[in-house]
C-alpha cells in the first residue's frame, strides 16, 4: 500500500510526464518509429518473429525492455551512427506505487541511445514505442544510468 507521500509524488510525476509528452509530440521531439527503421527491423528475427512485429506490439515489449532494447539496437549496428544500450532507473518505474519494492533494481530499465551523424541524440524506449529527444527524455524520466554497452559490445553479444 502506497503512503500518501508516495501517491502524491506519483500523481505529480504523471502530470509532468503527460504535459511533456504532449508538448514533445507537438514539437517533433517525440516521434514514432519511422518507416526506414521498421524496414530494417523486418530483417532482424527473434524466436522466428520479425523484430518489426515484436517492437510494434505493446504486449510483446512492455516488461521486456532488456531483450527488446537489444533487439532495437541491432537495427543500428551497420549504420554510421553511434548506438548504446543504457541501463538506468527511471521515474516512471521508481515512483509508481504498483512497482515500489525493497529490491534496489526494481526501477531498472533499458533504453537505446542513438547519436546520429549530425550529433543529435535520440532515445528509443521500446516499452512505449517512441523515439525521444535525449534532453526531453532526461527531463521526463530523470534516468540514473548504472551501466552502458557500446556499439562494439552490442555487436559482440
Amino acid at each position: 500500500m502506497a503512503t500518501k507521500l508516495q501517491q502524491m509524488k506519483w500523481n505529480l510525476h504523471q502530470k509532468k510526464h503527460r504535459m511533456l509528452l504532449l508538448w514533445g509530440l507537438s514539437k517533433g521531439l517525440i516521434i514514432p518509429y519511422d518507416d526506414g527503421l521498421i524496414e530494417k527491423l523486418r530483417k532482424v528475427y527473434y524466436g522466428g518473429i520479425p523484430a518489426s512485429v515484436i517492437l510494434l506490439s505493446n504486449a510483446m515489449t512492455n516488461g521486456h525492455c532488456y531483450d527488446r532494447a537489444l533487439l532495437m539496437s541491432r537495427a543500428f549496428l551497420d549504420d554510421e551512427d553511434d548506438v548504446k544500450l543504457l541501463y538506468a532507473s527511471i521515474d516512471s518505474l521508481k515512483l509508481n506505487p504498483s512497482f515500489i519494492r525493497k529490491d534496489p533494481m526494481y526501477a531498472d530499465h533499458c533504453i537505446v541511445e542513438r547519436t546520429s551523424k549530425d550529433g543529435k541524440k535520440w532515445i528509443y524506449d521500446t516499452s512505449c514505442g517512441f523515439v525521444f529527444d535525449k534532453d526531453l527524455y532526461w527531463l521526463m524520466e530523470r534516468p540514473k544510468v548504472r551501466h552502458s554497452n557500446s556499439k562494439d559490445s552490442i555487436r559482440r553479444f
